[in-house]
């Protein structure tokens, strides 16, 4: 039958490297809070972008719009819009 050697030395216990508990209890409080600023500083900037998103939308609309009028008596009318190179739109 086979043997197995097992090594007999004492390995040194996890917990003998380990902090005291109240140590990385404080660390953890700490990096939750830390975790807790971030995600808030998420969400504003979310709601900023949102906000700017629609202000965007909100441009776009008044834009395609005031083309549209102006485009009506160009050449070609609002499909086509034939234009010179300096109108800037």
């Amino acid at each position: 039958a086979p043997s197995f050697n097992v090594p007999t030395s004492s390995a040194p216990s996890a917990d003998e490297n380990l902090e005291p508990q109240e140590v990385r209890d404080a660390r953890a409080a700490a990096k939750k809070t830390i975790l807790k600023d971030a995600e808030k500083e998420a969400v504003e900037a979310e709601k900023l972008a949102k906000i700017a998103k629609e202000k965007v939308k909100s441009a776009k609309k008044d834009f395609k719009e005031a083309k549209g009028e102006a485009c009506a008596t160009r050449p070609g009318g609002k499909i086509l819009c034939l234009r010179g190179l300096n109108v800037g739109y």
